[in-house]
Parts: structure tokens; C-alpha cells; sequence
């Protein structure tokens, strides 16, 4: 559930599994969406710096984060987010790819948005 099917994601997460004796799935998930997590650089971090020099496109992502984007389905932000991968149209909704993102975001894109 926190990375919602990502390729990318789960890939990494495997490949963290098997190269570090040390770690486990519970850490990863433990500091999964924070600074220290194996997600942070580059993945995260890339993302948050797309939505800090866009802050139109960081506003729009932080309401659909929080759960209250009321606004246009087709708007130019939504498809922006959409080709970005951090959010899907579902049942009639916009909505957080996956856990991670959600959990992220909320924490470091409050201060940009």
C-alpha cells in the first residue's frame, strides 16, 4: 500500500532488501516518507523540486493530498500531475498515487505551497 504498485518503487525496495543485510521492510516503511528514507533521493526529492519551482502545480497537488480539491478535473495542473505519476483519476476523483506520496508531501510541501 505505500508505494501503490509503483515499478520504480518496488523495485528499489527489493533491491534495498537484498543489497543491505541490515535493513528491513519495517524500516523501509518506518522512514519511508521522510528525508532519511530510501525514496527521498533521488525519486522525492526530484518531485519536490518540480512542485517548489511551480507552486501553481504545488497548491492544486497539496489540496488533492489533503483531500479538498474542489476545483476543475480537465485543468491544466491536473494533467500536469497526472503525467507526473503523483496523482490518478479514480471513480470520478483526483487522488494521491500512492501512501508515500501522500505522507511525503504533507509533510514538505507545506511550507511551499
Amino acid at each position: 500500500n505505500m508505494v501503490g504498485g509503483h515499478p520504480y518503487l518496488l523495485e528499489l525496495t527489493f533491491r534495498t532488501l537484498q543489497i543491505c543485510n541490515d535493513m528491513t521492510l519495517e524500516k523501509i516503511l518506518e522512514t519511508a516518507p521522510t528525508k532519511d528514507g530510501i525514496y527521498h533521493s533521488p525519486h522525492l526529492q526530484e518531485y519536490l523540486a518540480i512542485l517548489k519551482q511551480h507552486s501553481d502545480l504545488a497548491k492544486v497537488f497539496l489540496s488533492i493530498v489533503k483531500g479538498e480539491y474542489l476545483g476543475n478535473m480537465e485543468s491544466h495542473a491536473n494533467k500536469k500531475l497526472i503525467n507526473l505519476g503523483l496523482v490518478k483519476y479514480e471513480n470520478g476523483k483526483l487522488l494521491v498515487r500512492c501512501e508515500l506520496y501522500r505522507l511525503y508531501f504533507e509533510n514538505y510541501l507545506g511550507d511551499v505551497a
